[in-house]
């Protein structure tokens, strides 16, 4: 089936923008399940790419040697079930009307974390695949392929104001990026050729489509957060700029530009409960503030409940809903989950229904 070498070809590359789904350099599997309400928690391997002031509040030190996480589309749900699993053959027609307005994703990333007191490192290789078959009249093929590796150091320091303590933090990285994102003709020479010809040189159709490589980027990230306890519960509030000016990337391969790692400003508060046999966190976040989007389409909210070793997570993700189970077993840390996340240009437009897993088999923890 020739639309097989079309997903076979989007799991060498990453990152995603066919539609309007808003571009984010790492996203942590956990906070996903929260609905992406995580501005004012960051509280995980993945703080850097949240909030990095949340380390100014880390206690102790936490080594993640070994995490992979990944997605792929839902099919629990009826109509990816259906159509992914319909051979079409090479009918363009059947083809067209079988995946039309149908957005399909697959990711694999791996992100080592080491968090030392008020620093922390990550380095990150991610393989991120998004594309969409739109507009029956003249089907047209929504590519987005990028690949993203680098690292990231940040770091932040605490202090009193106002009856709360704040941290202040700062993070710096450097990565390259490698794919190619745009609209491409099913009928067009490129993919006509390629793929219903029967290609199954993968590079060489990547390379066709514009695929560029870039050389090393170069940005960094701001974030605040204050927190107050009230007993056993705990009022937090955070707020970040991620990639200050845009982190942007220069061709030095490939025909086409790579997108840039846009500016994003996230703000959140979170309310929090423990005690030895029981936890809560109820968190809301408005993000990203900064983007010409729907105000419910950057309304997040998540509820964590958890007992000795295992969470329970549900989340609003700016129109849809997610949940999913994180537990610590002997084989490590182990989080599922399905989420819906937003690639239409407009508020419940058009969900990507998606099934996520994450699982951190090495890692160590000292002090609190």
């Amino acid at each position: 089936m020739k639309i097989l070498a079309l997903i076979f070809l989007t799991l060498f590359s990453i990152r995603f923008s066919f539609g309007d789904e808003v571009r984010y350099l790492v996203r942590s599997p956990k906070a996903l399940l929260l609905g992406d309400a995580y501005t004012a928690v960051a509280d995980d391997e993945y703080v850097l790419f949240y909030n990095p002031a949340a380390l100014g509040f880390n206690k102790g030190i936490g080594i993640t040697l070994a995490n992979v996480d990944s997605s792929a589309p839902n099919l629990l749900k009826p109509v990816y079930a259906k159509k992914l699993t319909t051979a079409v053959g090479t009918d363009v027609s059947a083809l067209a009307t079988n995946y039309m307005g149908l957005p399909i994703n697959t990711h694999l990333g791996l992100t080592p974390t080491a968090k030392m007191r008020n620093w922390a490192i990550s380095f990150f290789v991610n393989h991120t695949t998004n594309f969409n078959l739109k507009n029956a009249t003249h089907p047209v093929w929504g590519i987005d392929l990028v690949y993203d590796r680098g690292m990231i150091l940040g770091g932040a320091f605490d202090f009193k104001l106002l009856g709360m303590q704040n941290a202040f933090g700062l993070s710096i990285k450097a990565m390259n990026r490698r794919g190619f994102t745009g609209d491409f003709y099913l009928l067009g020479p490129t993919l006509a050729t390629k793929l219903l010809t029967g290609s199954k040189d993968l590079d060489s159709i990547r390379q066709s489509l514009g695929d560029a490589s870039s050389k090393t980027a170069y940005g960094f990230d701001i974030g605040w957060m204050a927190k107050k306890s009230y007993g056993k519960s705990e009022l937090s509030l955070g707020a970040s700029i991620m990639d200050v000016f845009d982190t942007q990337f220069t061709r030095y391969e490939g025909t086409r530009d790579l997108p840039n790692q846009e500016m994003l400003i996230n703000t959140g508060l979170a309310w929090s409960y423990s005690s030895t046999l029981f936890d809560y966190r109820l968190s809301f976040d408005i993000h990203p503030i900064n983007e010409t989007l729907e105000f419910m389409r950057r309304f997040h909210i998540g509820l964590n409940i958890g007992v000795p070793l295992v969470d329970v997570m549900f989340g609003w993700n700016g129109g849809y809903l997610s949940y999913g189970l994180s537990a610590n077993a002997l084989i490590g840390k182990v989080t599922i989950g399905l989420y819906g996340i937003e690639t239409g240009t407009s508020y419940r437009q058009l969900e990507a229904s998606r099934f996520i897993a994450y699982w951190s088999f090495i890692d160590f923890k000292f002090g609190n």
